[in-house]
This record gives structure tokens, sequence and C-alpha cells, in this order.
């Protein structure tokens, strides 16, 4: 380990360790220079925060956290004056708190708490009374500015506004800039003191360029599943349907990412493909997003109940929205589809090989057998390959493509060094040794992302004209 302050190098001793228990180690130095650790064992459900004797390298374990599911990198300690850290933590009931740890003794004091989750320690006050924090704080679709007293462990938010707040604190904690959107209202960015009081507007956005545009505000609403888990979704309609008494019904396109902890409803202005969503509407499509609990951001615990099998308990939550959309006077229960790109691809195409609701469905970038993933992220949720032979075969569309049901198009970046087009060659193989029919187009010298305007056109042509191809025709 290279010392920092010293510029020499040295050998850290972590033989009380076991080897499988050192897979990943961040660095921290305290305002005294101590150095510190935070050591991963390789599947990530168990960490170690390592106080480490810049003398003799002998390094000592002030605290442990082990979890039933996995452990999310939630940062390092936030040093204050005295020796004692903030640390982020999703233990032990699964929802993301701010903690005071002393190093003297290793014990935590929970500093916030409550059926909301903090989404990251922003800044510490000057005289350290105060941390500032993001979260959800009034609801799980928004996220707002709050001030942490750090002696009494209380918490006062700093904005209200429905919406979603990205907040950056400056030095000396006097003031902070707030970048501010909701679903109807355009990013505006401003400048407040620190009470919230606002000083001035340094941009504001404006919807103005798009009243021309004949489009309909999402609506938002919640969904219960069948075991009583509350899911956020949000539903676009063509603009000028009753949503009541329609004239006929719609085919549905649901947009599916589905990813741990990775929400796409959020109470913020739309962005990437939320146009081209419109764009269909206007073409007769009802568009849904509906998070699964697994990705619905609302604190980890249901998050851990993916583990060791992904799309299983996804596709459940998906299922149970899909029966709530078939019962809407809109919605034609015949005619739904689902599109998404990389993990979103993932779950298009395990919907398509493990359930027969779907006619159709659009799977850009997809991972379709996590053996060829990441390690670091897979192992994380699947365990060891060795460990979890079943897991990971009964998640996989690869092992499942004689199941397919519904018309398959798969879509790839020819240079995508993030899931790498091997996935889509895969399946294809199998689709093929399956007697299967689908649809197949590559991008070349594109990665993860199309991003060539030409190419991106195209690709949207050609989705486009697949949609109205599979469940459009019927009109």
């Amino acid at each position: 380990l290279l010392d920092v302050p010293t510029g020499s190098a040295r050998q850290v001793d972590l033989s009380s360790f076991p080897e499988n228990d050192r897979l990943i180690a961040r660095v921290s130095w305290s305002p005294s220079n101590e150095l510190w650790l935070q050591v991963f064992n390789r599947i990530q459900n168990q960490q170690s925060l390592l106080r480490v004797d810049r003398q003799s390298g002998t390094a000592t374990s002030l605290l442990t956290e082990v979890s039933a599911g996995w452990i999310e990198v939630l940062g390092t300690p936030r040093f204050l004056p005295n020796g004692d850290f903030l640390w982020l933590s999703d233990l032990p009931e699964g929802r993301r708190h701010l903690y005071r740890v002393s190093v003297a003794t290793g014990q935590q004091t929970q500093l916030t708490s409550g059926n909301w989750d903090v989404d990251s320690l922003l800044s510490v006050s000057q005289d350290s009374a105060t941390a500032f924090v993001s979260g959800n704080i009034s609801k799980p679709t928004e996220t707002q500015l709050i001030a942490v007293d750090i002696q009494h462990a209380t918490v006062h938010p700093i904005t209200s506004q429905a919406g979603t707040h990205r907040a950056s604190i400056d030095a000396s904690g006097k003031y902070f800039i707030d970048t501010f959107s909701n679903l109807t209202t355009p990013p505006t960015t401003s400048l407040h003191a620190i009470d919230g009081q606002l000083i001035r507007v340094i941009s504001a956005g404006t919807s103005d360029r798009y009243e021309y545009v004949d489009v309909r505000s999402p609506l938002s609403t919640t969904i219960t599943t069948r075991d009583g888990v509350e899911l956020q979704m949000q539903v676009l309609l063509p603009p000028h349907i009753d949503p009541a008494a329609p004239a006929k019904k719609l085919p549905v396109l649901f947009y599916v990412y589905g990813g741990p902890q990775a929400p796409t409803v959020q109470n913020a202005w739309p962005s990437g493909n939320y146009w081209w969503h419109q764009m269909l509407c206007q073409q007769g499509f009802a568009v849904v997003m509906c998070d699964n609990r697994s990705a619905r951001g609302r604190g980890i615990k249901d998050t851990w109940t993916v583990r060791g099998d992904l799309g299983r308990v996804e596709l459940r939550d998906l299922e149970d929205a899909a029966k709530w959309v078939s019962q809407q006077p809109w919605a034609d229960a015949n005619r739904l589809g689902i599109w998404g790109w990389s993990y979103g691809g993932y779950f298009t195409a395990y919907a398509l090989t493990h359930s027969k609701l779907f006619r159709a469905g659009i799977a850009g970038a997809p991972v379709t057998d996590w053996r060829n993933y990441d390690a670091i992220y897979t192992e994380r949720y699947m365990d060891l390959p060795q460990k979890n032979l079943e897991g990971y075969k009964s998640s996989s569309p690869v092992e499942a493509a004689a199941n397919l049901s519904g018309r398959l198009m798969l879509i790839h970046g020819e240079r995508d060094d993030n899931v790498h087009i091997s996935n889509t060659l895969q399946l294809a193989a199998s689709l093929q040794n399956a007697g299967k029919q689908f649809d197949l187009m590559i991008y070349p010298s594109n990665r993860h992302g199309i991003t060539d305007p030409q190419q991106r056109f195209h690709m949207h042509q050609l989705m486009t004209e697949f949609l109205m191809r599979q469940l459009k025709a019927d009109d």
C-alpha cells in the first residue's frame, strides 16, 4: 500500500482475515492521517472497517457488517474533528440511514430513522454540528435536501417542493445550489441560503417550447402486489382519449429496467426515451412504467429477495402490474408488449421466455446468462456460480430459449464493452436451435448505448415499425 502522506510503500497485514474476505478494499484517511480500509468478502454480504497501524501495518477491525442479502458500497467514513465519523448503512432493518460511529468503541448512534431512505451524505457544516443529506423523506419517488442535527439526532427538511432536488453545498456550509424539477416543471437551478431561502434563480427551464406538442402528462399511481407490496407506476396515454370510456382499447407497452435499486418512476422532468414514448401514444399506444420491488429504490430489504435467482421476483411483480393494467378500460389485455435496455433488456428476454403474457418484446443490449457478466456485479446478487448452479440456470433466458412466447427483437451494439455482444449471440443460437423465430439488429461501432445519431434514428424507427407490426396490426 502506498502511504500517501509520506510517499513510501508498506505492506498491510491482513493475514487474520480469510482470503475470500479480501476482495475489495477502499482506502480513506482520517484528519489525523490515520489509515482506514474497507474490506469486503467476494460475494459482498460482509464488510469490515479496519484501522491500520502505519508503523507495523497491523489492521484491526472496528466495525463489521453482515447482510442477509448483500451490502451496497455507500462510500467511505466522513470523519469529524474528534475522530468519530459519519457512516451510511442499510443495516440492520434494510432502510438506509445515517449513523455516528465512535472511533474509541465502535458504538453506532443512529441519526436518521423512519420509513424513508437517505440517498447520500452531501456535506457537513464547518462546525460539525449538522450533516446535509439527500433522501426520499416525503415520497419514494421524490428527493429532498435534509439537515441532520448530529448531536441531537433530529432531521429538518430544507427543501419541500414536490419533485426531485439535486443539491450541492458550498464549502462554507452557508449556501447551496439546487437543481429542481418534477413531471410538469423543467429543471430550474437556483442559489439558496442554507435555511432554504431563495437568493436568486441561476437558470430556469421552460416548457413553452413543448406547448405545441400534443401530449398528456404522465398519470402517477400505485398498485399493490399479491403479497401486499406497494409499487409506484406511471402511465402515458394518447392525448385525446377518455381513460374512463375510451372509444377502443389500446395496445400497452411496458418500459422496464428492473435492476436492483434503480427506479424508472420518479417525480422529475422526463428525459431519455420519454418523447419517443409520447410519440407512440400519439400513434395509439399506452406506455406503462412500474418499478418492481427490487428496483423501486425504497429500502433494500425487499430488494434482497431477488438474491440468487434474478428475474423471478421481478417478473412476478410485473405480472401483477400487467393484471392491474389489463383491468383498465383503456387497455387491451391481448396486446401487451415490453421493452428495455441493459438490465431492462435482460428483463424483457426473461419475461418472454418465462411468461406468456406478452405478445412482443424488444431486448436492447441484454445480459442473457449471468455467467457472462461482471463478477463484481453478478456475484453480489447471485453468489458464486459453483455455489448456485441452479440459480444461474433458472435466471438465464439462454437456458429457457425453447419457451419463448411472443415475438422477440434483439438489439445490440457491436462494440459493447459492458454487456458483451456474445450475450445476444448466445441467445440467438439457442433460439435457432429451438426453432424459434425472432428479429435481430446489430449496430456496428456502437458500445453499450447506440449513440451515433443516424443509427439511433434508425433504431427508433426500427422499434416503432416492430411495435406497429406486432401490437397495432389488429386495429
